[in-house]
């Protein structure tokens, strides 16, 4: 078994069958997804590269991945150019745009091929880890089938669909949410070089499109723009308007809300096993939805035992999506996949009474302040909905004995919060009170950080 790796390019249009734009920027995209399905059909491995990674970055991964052959985009990617310029090319092909080739690396040792689509990697997919090392995601035929026909199926997606997508073919918003489920429904895919509120605002208005997956970050950039431009955001084709893989604060859902004039959904997933819960359409708050159909849960406490639905735990999952291991690092999967088929997920979740899966936060994001457990998701979905505040990111600071609270935001418009000013006082009482029962005091603010320009969060939408 074959590995190949590709860095992508950022604009296509695809369905099944993979149907030509009436774009040719988008037709020349397409190069990426054909040379993807071609790849799968061979039973070799497909190792998508996004790339606006560095090219340190992106030999890493080809150098740990070992595989046999490269590919680059070049026909429109400049990025992509850069990382063939520093590879040692083969030559140059044309699939549905310029693609070059790396020379062929015999070294390669082949991986087995099994005719089970539950036991077969599709793609290997790299994330981003705490652990130091890369981590190769093995994603099965099957996961990626599940993920595309459960979202099909569960928003009635069809070939008259258009989805618009920002996110990398490396993600699982881009990869599971958008790509897959596109194949499965025969629908079309706008794939953007570089996310601007203004290119998504023209599809909109040219009513290229008829769904939208992205992280809460791009949301506010969109609202903030149209405010900025008093642009409607309003359609005669409204899209259907979801979010995934970052907390959703109840502010920013109303104001989304109010400004597509549609309800807003939201789904939770990882790499390793996507998805978990998806909404078929509107959330009444912040929950991500309800478990989809195959997947069972488990909520265990700090003891290992398990907790009850209504209490905070962290979640394992088990589902037909759950990835086949981390390549080349038994370490890491022997952390992640426990007896009985159980993956853990590191998150702190909850179960509502009817069903809905609330995320809480991440397990090794926990700040420990004076005693008490804090989780920064939480604290900045409560801190971002403070009035003349955009978004907020939280994390915790270590000093002597204990850790305190350390929050980032990006005011509305410039207008700075500064430290020991009296909106502070109000804000860090507030949210103790919301966070610790009333008792704002055990909540400790060292510092607060406004920024003037907007986070440049990553796609999984964490400010790193």
């Amino acid at each position: 078994m074959a590995r190949y790796a590709g860095c992508r390019r950022e604009t296509t249009s695809l369905g099944r069958p993979c149907r030509r734009s009436r774009s040719s920027r988008r037709r020349e995209r397409a190069s990426n997804c054909a040379a993807r399905a071609g790849i799968n059909k061979l039973d070799a491995w497909a190792v998508p590269v996004n790339a606006r990674m560095s090219v340190r970055e992106v030999g890493t991964i080809r150098l740990f991945s070992t595989c046999r052959r490269a590919f680059y985009c070049i026909h429109d990617s400049e990025a992509a150019i850069l990382h063939a310029s520093a590879d040692d090319i083969d030559r140059d092909i044309s699939i549905l745009g310029r693609v070059a080739v790396s020379k062929l690396d015999k070294t390669t040792k082949a991986e087995p091929v099994f005719p089970d689509k539950t036991r077969q990697t599709a793609v290997l997919v790299f994330i981003s880890g705490t652990t130091g090392g890369p981590k190769g995601v093995m994603v099965s035929h099957q996961a990626l089938l599940y993920t595309g026909a459960n979202m099909a199926e569960l928003r009635k997606v069809t070939s008259d669909d258009a989805f618009y997508n920002a996110s990398p073919l490396s993600h699982a918003i881009g990869l599971g949410t958008v790509l897959m489920t596109a194949f499965w429904a025969g629908a079309s895919v706008e794939l953007v070089t570089r996310f601007t509120p203004q290119h998504f605002v023209e599809a909109l208005r040219d009513e290229r499109i008829t769904a939208v997956t992205a992280v809460p970050t791009l949301f506010s950039r969109i609202l903030e723009y149209a405010d900025r431009e008093r642009l409607s955001l309003r359609s005669r084709r409204p899209p259907f308007v979801a979010t995934a893989c970052a907390p959703l604060n109840l502010a920013l859902k109303a104001q989304v809300e109010e400004a597509f004039g549609v309800g807003m959904g939201n789904s939770h997933g990882m790499t390793e096993c996507n998805p978990i819960a998806r909404s078929a359409g509107r959330v009444e708050t912040n929950e991500v939805g309800e478990l989809q159909p195959g997947v069972v849960v488990r909520l265990l406490g700090e003891d290992g035992n398990d907790v009850s639905a209504e209490e905070k735990g962290e979640l394992w999952v088990r589902s037909p999506s759950l990835m086949l291991g981390y390549y080349r690092n038994e370490v890491a999967a022997q952390a992640a996949l426990r007896e009985g088929g159980w993956l853990a997920t590191g998150d702190i979740a909850r179960i509502g009474p009817d069903g809905q899966l609330f995320i809480i936060g991440r397990l090794r994001d926990l700040i420990i302040c004076s005693g008490f457990n804090v989780y920064p998701a939480e604290v900045g979905s409560i801190t971002s909905q403070y009035p003349g505040i955009a978004q907020a990111a939280v994390v915790g600071h270590e000093v002597s004995g204990n850790e305190e609270v350390v929050a980032l935001v990006q005011p509305k418009r410039a207008r700075l919060v500064y430290k020991g000013s009296g909106e502070i006082g109000g804000l860090v009482a507030g949210v103790g009170q919301r966070i610790l029962g009333g008792v704002s005091k055990h909540l400790i603010w060292r510092f607060f950080v406004a920024l003037r320009k907007e986070f440049e969060a990553p796609i999984s939408g964490k400010t790193e």
